[in-house]
């Protein structure tokens, strides 16, 4: 794998803040977030600097909170805020770039243009922090964003789908999805945009279920090609193909556009590269290197669930289970609610009797649909804690009784945490595709006969064989093999 790549050290910090809409009609919010926004994805692309990620910056607006504090909070050295202000036809936009420990301005700028400029006006402040700061990069390597757009209403349209993808719901993906193609039909060159309706189809069948997701596979795919086309160099672009490609078991080509984008990630700040890639390396058992890439990107977003649960999930294969619970904790007090299962189980295998409590409260407080179908198997738990062949008797009746579904990967996840490593490889066989593989619980699972016809017919095997095995399976002799 990459073991000969050394990451730079990042030796300055900086979070874009949330531009503020000073206009008396509050009609310049969209310019004020696009150029937040693009800031922070354009100083994120240059050598020597950390930029705290858009959902963590975004996380202070409209709250009142000391500059010191929020240093703190994103453990960043500077920030960058301004404002956008109405001027007859034309827009101001004020920034400065403070140190965050002693308050001093290391630099300010006020710009008038015209709302069609912004795009040059962002490139602009860009090149003027990133000299502020003393990096010795050229502004020509600063650039637009790669993948971007250069239409001020396509761009309007990707930042409302963006604002409303971050609810979580299924109707937020329903109406983010909606503006993402109008973004692509305003501009049909927009990699970006066509990047985020991949990403949201190849998510649907988690999301909605496999049939209320139909064909979502074949749309995800589609985008991704087209946002390929459009925007090959984009590392979130390649970091959102590689997971796709590795969901479906096309190991080698995720395999190669990881490695294509290898030198970027080791001075880039990006978050979402960072946090795909760092999935994808947990799909094929990597998990150390995987940690790695997500702990950097902790270091860009520190304030979003979903680094926090995929890390979490990292820390949890590793055996790490103290951090793996302190990351899952961290996320849950940022306001997400998308840990209660994953955290529920953790607590379930650790045997802790204050985790299984704490995790198992806030879980009945918060119930999902498929929560609710296992109901009846906690209450059958909670009345009958020694009968152990009911709780066998009614996972393998669910089996029975259902096709292959999104229930597999949470009854496979019971039947793991309960003792039932035959039951849990059987729902593992069914629905390969939506396994967490190496989670603790799986453990003895691993260990059995079907397991490794399992990875086999997954293609695994023959991906470790030509790039390197994991953390969790090893060669034995010239042809055989195990797992833990």
């Amino acid at each position: 794998m990459a073991d000969d790549v050394h990451y730079v050290p990042q030796t300055q910090s900086i979070a874009v803040l949330p531009f503020l809409d000073l206009s008396k009609s509050q009609d310049q919010t969209y310019i004020a977030d696009g150029l937040a926004e693009e800031l922070q994805v354009s100083l994120g692309q240059l050598r020597g600097l950390r930029v705290t990620g858009r959902t963590s910056s975004n996380y202070f607006k409209d709250k009142s909170i000391e500059l010191e504090e929020i240093g703190k909070r994103l453990n960043v050295q500077h920030v960058l805020e301004g404002s956008v202000q109405s001027s007859g036809k034309r827009v101001r936009v004020s920034a400065k770039l403070i140190e965050v420990g002693n308050g001093y301005q290391l630099w300010s700028d006020t710009f008038e243009l015209d709302p069609e400029e912004l795009f040059s006006v962002q490139d602009e402040i860009a090149a003027s922090v990133s000299t502020a700061l003393s990096i010795k990069l050229s502004v020509g390597d600063i650039g637009a964003l790669r993948g971007g757009t250069r239409n001020l209403d396509a761009y309007q349209q990707y930042l409302q789908g963006w604002k409303i993808y971050m609810e979580g719901t299924p109707q937020a993906h329903d109406k983010s999805l909606e503006l993402f193609r109008s973004a692509v039909n305003l501009d049909p060159d927009y990699g970006l945009a066509w990047e985020r309706i991949a990403h949201i189809n190849m998510r649907l069948p988690m999301i909605v279920g496999p049939e209320a997701a139909g064909n979502s596979q074949a749309r995800s795919d589609e985008a991704l090609q087209r946002a390929l086309e459009v925007a090959p160099d984009s590392p979130s672009v390649r970091a959102t193909a590689t997971v796709n490609l590795a969901r479906k078991g096309e190991w080698a080509e995720a395999q190669a556009l990881y490695e294509q984008s290898l030198d970027a990630l080791q001075f880039q700040s990006l978050a979402a590269p960072l946090h795909n890639f760092g999935s994808y390396l947990q799909l094929v058992g990597h998990n150390t290197e995987s940690i790695a890439l997500l702990e950097r990107a902790r270091d860009v977003e520190p304030l979003s669930t979903l680094v926090a649960m995929h890390l979490g999930w990292g820390y949890m294969n590793a055996g790490r289970l103290d951090e793996a619970d302190a990351e899952l904790e961290r996320g849950y007090q940022l306001g997400s609610l998308r840990f209660l299962g994953l955290a529920t189980a953790l607590a379930g295998h650790s045997g802790n009797p204050e985790r299984v409590e704490k995790w198992g409260a806030r879980w009945s407080q918060h119930p999902t649909p498929v929560d609710n179908v296992f109901a009846a198997f906690e209450e059958m738990y909670d009345n009958n804690p020694e009968d152990t062949q009911a709780r066998y008797d009614w996972l393998a009746n669910l089996y029975d009784t259902t096709d292959a579904s999104s229930l597999d990967s949470s009854s496979a996840v019971y039947a793991g945490t309960h003792g039932f490593p035959d039951l849990a490889l059987k729902f593992m066989l069914r629905s390969p595709t939506d396994m967490p593989l190496w989670a603790p619980w799986y453990a003895d699972t691993r260990r059995l006969p079907g397991f490794k016809d399992l990875v086999r017919d997954m293609g695994l095997v023959d991906y470790w064989r030509e790039y390197g095995w994991g953390d969790f399976c090893k060669p034995v002799g010239d042809t055989d093999f195990e797992c833990h």
